[in-house]
């Protein structure tokens, strides 16, 4: 049976719908501190001049981040006061861009939301992660070598890296081998032969967008993607040959296996059957 919602209700939904994340206190250091992932935060309080304003254009902001993965947050400081005097604010409204392994920068110039993600964009991290394949000799050095990381290639109608590539690539920066190829480069003919000795490939196949993942059997995954190419449709194409993701399943696959050898040793050998049932007219002294 199917359930029908008013058109009305629907539309009202897609209306509200927020690409802002309210952090608190708690919040931020499980997403913020110590991650990967980027962050670019608006600390407001109750009094802060045009508020409602300056909300409507971080709504601008994330709606346009999110598409190259970078999250667009707001902190209500009169609720989270640890907050303000961590990072010293002192006055309202107060930007910071997180970026992982980085100090926060400030931001402090104009409000409106094309001000600021030029600005991000000038600043975001991931450019030194990206080998660009313009050149023969960035060829040969990036199919030369022998890389312990899956090489991520993106081939492109783009003449400079996309910024959500970028970004992928910082966030998998121990986990990817990342190139880059514009579909007007003289270097093509080389890269396809490179490619080639892989498996079945031809860059005069190629759709673009399209990413090319050697992983490290050295099969290549030829997937292409739409003309629309959004960060989390590269990431999830991405993520599952990446060394990060590996290495993060696998740790959490031996914290399980900590955490069920921590328990009673009773009820673990009980579990894997190693230990018969205890009956319910057995008492510690073996006693009637």
């Amino acid at each position: 049976m199917f359930t029908f919602l008013p058109l009305v209700a629907f539309l009202t939904a897609a209306k509200n719908q927020t690409h802002t994340i309210s952090l608190t206190t708690q919040t931020f250091n499980k997403q913020v501190s110590g991650k990967d992932d980027t962050f670019f935060i608006l600390f407001y309080t109750d009094d802060t001049p045009q508020l409602t304003e300056l909300k409507e254009q971080m709504e601008k902001l994330a709606k346009n981040m999110k598409t190259i993965g970078i999250k667009v947050a707001t902190v209500h400081l009169n609720e989270n006061q640890e907050l303000a005097q961590t990072y010293q604010i002192t006055q309202v409204p107060h930007m910071l861009f997180f970026r992982p392994n980085k100090e926060p920068m400030k931001y402090a110039t104009d409000w409106n939301a094309k001000s600021i993600e030029k600005w991000i964009l000038e600043n975001m991290l991931g450019t030194d992660k990206v080998t660009v394949l313009k050149k023969e000799e960035a060829v040969t050095k990036y199919f030369g070598e022998t890389s312990k990381y899956p090489r991520v290639l993106v081939f492109s109608k783009k003449k400079t890296p996309p910024p959500m590539f970028k970004q992928l690539c910082y966030k998998h920066r121990k986990g990817i081998n990342c190139g880059f190829v514009s579909g007007g480069f003289n270097t093509l003919p080389e890269i396809g032969e490179h490619i080639s000795k892989y498996g079945d490939f031809s860059v005069e196949d190629v759709d673009y967008p399209t990413v090319v993942i050697i992983d490290e059997a050295h099969d290549p995954k030829l997937v292409t993607l739409s003309d629309r190419l959004t960060y989390e449709t590269l990431n999830a194409t991405v993520a599952p040959h990446s060394l990060t993701t590996k290495k993060a399943l696998a740790k959490k696959e031996q914290k399980k296996i900590e955490n069920l050898n921590s328990t009673n040793p009773y009820k673990r050998l009980r579990r894997e059957n190693r230990a018969p049932r205890k009956s319910s007219f057995e008492d510690d002294d073996d006693e009637l």
